[in-house]
C-alpha cells in the first residue's frame, strides 16, 4: 500500500507552483491587496487541511499494521522481532547515556543537569508548600 509521505507533497506543492509561474500572470493580474490577502488565506486553509489529512493517513496507517486483527505467521514474526529491536534499542540508549555521563568531557555537563534539575524539584517542592499554605489561609 502507498501512502503520501510529507516528501512527495512538498514535491506536488513545487510542481504546481512552478506550473502557475510557467503558466505565466493571470489576465485580471492587477489585484486589490483584498483578494491577495484572500486567496493566501485559502492557499494557507488548504495547507492546513492538507496537513490534518497527512497526520490523518499516518495515523490510520499506524492503526492498520499494528492491528491484531490483520496477521499471519508471518506478521506475528515480524511483530515480536519488532518488538524485540524497540527493546533492544531502549537497552542500547540507556547505555549510551551511561557510558557518555562517565567520560571525562562530560562530567560538567552532567554535574550542571543534575544541579539544574535539584533546582527544579526544590522549586517544585516549595511551590506545593505554598499551595497547602494558601489552602490553609482563611
Amino acid at each position: 500500500m502507498r501512502f503520501i509521505t510529507p516528501l512527495r507533497i512538498s514535491f506536488g506543492c513545487i510542481l504546481l507552483a512552478f506550473a502557475a509561474w510557467a503558466a505565466g500572470p493571470e489576465p485580471h493580474a492587477a489585484k486589490t491587496r483584498a483578494e491577495v490577502d484572500q486567496q493566501l488565506a485559502e492557499i494557507g486553509r488548504q495547507q492546513l487541511e492538507l496537513s490534518f489529512s497527512l497526520r490523518d493517513q499516518v495515523r490510520k496507517n499506524e492503526a492498520l499494521w499494528a492491528d491484531p486483527q490483520f496477521t499471519s505467521p508471518e506478521i506475528e514474526k515480524l511483530r515480536k522481532r519488532l518488538e524485540g529491536l524497540q527493546q533492544e534499542m531502549l537497552q542500547l540508549q540507556i547505555t549510551l547515556r551511561e557510558r557518555v555521563a562517565e567520560l571525562p568531557a562530560a562530567q560538567a555537563e552532567v554535574a550542571k543537569l543534575a544541579q539544574e534539575k535539584a533546582m527544579h524539584q526544590a522549586l517544585a517542592r516549595r511551590i506545593e508548600e505554598l499551595k497547602k499554605l494558601r489552602e490553609q489561609l482563611p
